[in-house]
């Protein structure tokens, strides 16, 4: 590696670092903006390129180290309770070796991730847990006497059932499908800890699978008009954010959730087969970027011209890939090709955070607005609660729908 590219390596953490600094910053500035599109579009490239770097090929220099930068997820940062206490049978399985079909592929044995769920997913699966959990508690109390009419408990039953879960679930669930998948090809029951891993998976496999049929029943269930209603798009509209609501842009959200479960299972049980890891991905993009321009449209004029143009350089990115695949004896071929990859990908990454970055700091104003509202709000809501204001007289407002049994919540949050 030459000196320059040695330089670049060095600054990696600190970049990405930066980078995961700067989505975490932005979600408070989106959130207020109401304008979390833009935002969720950048988790989602982050979440979908980002494992190309598990592609069974070698890549050249700077393009693998521009891959290394996309590989930092919110969810490494959390704690792992589940990996604490099971940390000293990790340490026995390690000191005392283990069979060689329980290693991961190659590439991610480079980098240093085990096949073991308790190490990769067993933070992501609780978390979503930890929420369901948390809905349960809050139903709970609600059904008491002195609680029933409570204004908190009642936001965070409408907020809860379901939209925040299903957002957790849609930034968390292709990790989550990683984990899964890097476990059931290692499957084991031999020893304390595969148990474990073993029974965690499990769990895991049938929440996910429920909850991708439940996402995917939510949307078919209601037509367009339906979703557009105020109430429901409160408690559902996380699954459909930031899409004009006409043929199937509804399942825009789903559908990039769907992409990145695809380069998850092909990196992980197509090891030897590299490019068939990268062939599909091909695919499903061609008939994405024909989706969105004959389907799917963002409400933001701008956004959906950049998302348009960031699918078709991640095409081109992937084509470049796909013949970086084929062996070849020119290393200037090599290079200049993992180059124009990166130019590619990069272009498609910078756009969408630049565009990001410009909307909050014109947007400052209207974050300061919505800020001083919410707070409002709250205080107002408190107020009320305590009884040091009149109840306000509000009549439920009942919908006539074919939904699953959700007129309680509609009606309680026409009420808020």
């Amino acid at each position: 590696m030459d000196p320059a590219l040695e330089q670049i390596a060095e600054s990696v953490p600190t970049v990405t670092t930066t980078f995961s600094g700067i989505l975490g910053g932005s979600l408070a500035g989106t959130l207020a903006l109401g304008a979390t599109a833009n935002l969720w579009s950048i988790i989602s490239f982050q979440q979908f390129v980002g494992y190309f770097i598990y592609i069974n090929i070698e890549f050249p220099p700077h393009l693998e180290i521009f891959l290394i930068m996309l590989r930092s997820s919110i969810w490494d940062k959390l704690p792992n309770p589940a990996a604490y206490v099971t940390e000293s049978l990790y340490n026995k399985i390690l000191g005392d070796g283990f069979d060689s079909d329980l290693y991961p592929p190659k590439r991610f044995a480079k980098y240093e991730v085990t096949s073991f769920f308790i190490e990769n997913g067993s933070t992501i699966l609780l978390t979503n847990l930890f929420l369901l959990f948390l809905l349960f508690i809050v139903l709970s109390l609600k059904r008491t006497e002195a609680l029933k009419d409570n204004i908190i408990l009642k936001i965070l039953k409408v907020y809860l059932k379901w939209n925040i879960i299903s957002r957790t679930f849609l930034e968390n669930g292709i990790p989550l499908a990683l984990a899964i998948f890097l476990q059931l090809k290692a499957l084991s029951f031999d020893g304390t800890y595969f148990i474990l891993c073993a029974i965690m998976t499990i769990i895991a496999s049938v929440y996910f699978i429920v909850f991708i049929v439940f996402l995917f029943r939510v949307l078919y269930k209601r037509d367009d008009k339906l979703l557009q209603m105020k109430l429901i798009r409160r408690i559902f509209g996380t699954l459909y954010e930031g899409v004009v609501l006409k043929n199937t842009a509804k399942y825009y959200h789903l559908i990039i959730l769907i992409r990145g479960i695809l380069v998850v299972f092909l990196v992980t049980m197509f090891d030897d087969f590299p490019t068939l890891q990268i062939i599909p991905l091909i695919f499903y993009n061609i008939g994405f970027v024909y989706y969105l321009f004959n389907s799917a449209t963002i409400e933001d004029p701008k956004l959906n011209i950049i998302i348009r143009i960031k699918e078709m350089f991640i095409l081109i990115g992937e084509i470049g890939i796909l013949f970086l695949s084929f062996q070849t004896t020119s290393e200037s071929y090599y290079k200049l090709l993992g180059w124009i990859v990166v130019g590619f990908l990069c272009s498609s990454l910078l756009i969408e955070v630049s565009y990001m970055i410009i909307s909050q700091i014109l947007g400052i104003k209207e974050i300061y607005r919505k800020i001083v509202s919410f707070y409002k709000r709250i205080k107002s809501m408190i107020s009320n609660n305590s009884g040091k204001k009149g109840r306000m007289d509000v009549r439920p407002i009942k919908i006539r729908t074919r939904d699953f049994n959700e007129s309680t919540i509609i009606t309680e949050s026409a009420t808020l």
